[in-house]
């Protein structure tokens, strides 16, 4: 699964990297190294004009029949298996897909001592990933005009073997043909199944500290090495 992520580009580079038109100016967007569920992340999604465009949008898909806001809580991601026939995503998954950028996820293992330890998982390089996602959009049944929000899901698949270690789910990467063929209301889909796979791209990972376990906590030092992988790095002459 993926229950947390992190993205470190500023707006105007992330609409650059998805090919989108951003629908503000960003000004309420800056980088973040711990997106959590119900927080606001930036989106790609196809316009009804047909323009690619981003937007920040609330991380918990909330389905358009939905009662209550909440629900949303319980959506973060959705498996590829089922993705298509599950209630709560096969509209969204017909005409609503979207893409998500990260800069990287988070996931747990549990150590000797048995704690929790939080593990960064990112692309070597420092490149950007795309999940490939879901989105809709709610109004609250209970207000007489209510505004829309906008909400989006991850879709998830088998752990790919650089990090089944570590999760036996992660999200669904994306390169920038399967990005495009993802968006694009003519991919059948049969191969909209064939991008729903493991990463096959490169992929590293390391232990973090915990602050990340603070929903709260924010910064670049949350996906800096574990002092002791960070020794090791530093013996071996790499740097992150």
């Amino acid at each position: 699964m993926c229950g947390r992520f992190a993205l470190e580009l500023p707006w105007t580079d992330v609409a650059k990297l998805l090919g989108a038109e951003p629908l503000d100016d960003g000004a309420a967007w800056s980088a973040s190294y711990n997106i959590c569920p119900t927080d606001r992340a930036p989106v790609a999604r196809v316009a009804s004009d047909g323009r690619v465009v981003l937007e920040p949008m609330r991380w918990g898909l909330v389905p358009h029949w939905a009662k209550d806001l909440r629900v949303g809580a319980r959506m973060i991601n959705a498996r590829s298996e089922t993705v298509a026939t599950k209630a709560a995503f096969r509209s969204s998954f017909k005409s609503r897909r979207c893409l998500i950028p990260a800069s990287g996820f988070y996931e747990w293992t549990v150590d000797a001592d048995k704690k929790k330890v939080p593990n960064w998982i990112h692309h070597p390089d420092g490149e950007a990933l795309v999940f490939a996602g879901l989105w809709s959009s709610w109004r609250d049944p209970k207000l007489e005009s209510p505004p829309s929000v906008r909400s989006f899901s991850i879709i998830t698949t088998e752990a790919s073997e650089a990090v089944a270690s570590l999760h036996d789910r992660m999200p669904v990467v994306l390169d920038a043909a399967g990005r495009s063929a993802w968006l694009s209301d003519e991919t059948l889909d049969d191969e909209l199944a064939s991008l729903m796979v493991p990463w096959a791209g490169s992929i590293a990972h390391f232990p973090v500290a915990p602050l990340v376990n603070n929903v709260r906590a924010e910064g670049p030092e949350l996906i800096a090495p574990a002092p002791s992988r960070a020794a090791e790095l530093e013996q071996l002459g790499l740097v992150l």
